[in-house]
């Protein structure tokens, strides 16, 4: 998944298993904005993989944001049955990233996705863009470090 530098996204995270899962977004802080129950292809509770193909997700019911999940966080509970919205901006920085439930065994089990976060003048393509840098400016980059178009400026 690709993000472009400085935007400012509004992300759910689904909780569809029986366990609290506490979820960090690396290089951002984030901001609670909305949480709710919900129903999945009109059923709730516990969803089973291996029994159903889930096609829908729709929120219900609103749930107060606690004290605890107000301010900035790098980490959001979600629990069983929930589905927590955060807002976030993606700055300064591009680079590689990660999101990933915070508990050891779920991160070694699938439970961590990778998220490239690009300068908004690169193509959002699954490959590696053929224009864009030079090959000296591509050979100097180095993560963590903010990016300067090598013209000064974003391309036309």
């Amino acid at each position: 998944m690709r993000v472009n530098l400085g935007a400012t996204e509004l992300w759910y995270v689904v909780n569809l298993s029986p366990d609290t899962h506490p979820i960090q977004v690396h290089l951002v802080d984030f901001a609670v904005q909305r949480r709710f129950g919900f129903e999945r292809d009109g059923g709730t509770g516990v969803f089973d993989p291996s029994a159903v193909t889930l096609a829908r997700i729709t929120a219900t019911d609103a749930w107060p944001i606690g004290p605890e999940m107000q301010g900035p966080k790098d980490t959001v509970r979600a629990n069983p049955g929930e589905m927590v919205g955060i807002a976030m901006t993606f700055a300064p920085f591009p680079s590689h990233y990660v999101y990933h439930c915070h508990i050891l065994e779920h991160e070694d089990h699938g439970m961590m996705r990778p998220f490239v976060v690009v300068p908004p003048w690169v193509p959002h393509h699954e490959h590696e863009p053929k224009a864009g840098l030079s090959d000296r400016a591509r050979r100097s980059f180095r993560p963590g470090q903010p990016v300067v178009h090598p013209a000064g400026g974003e391309p036309a």
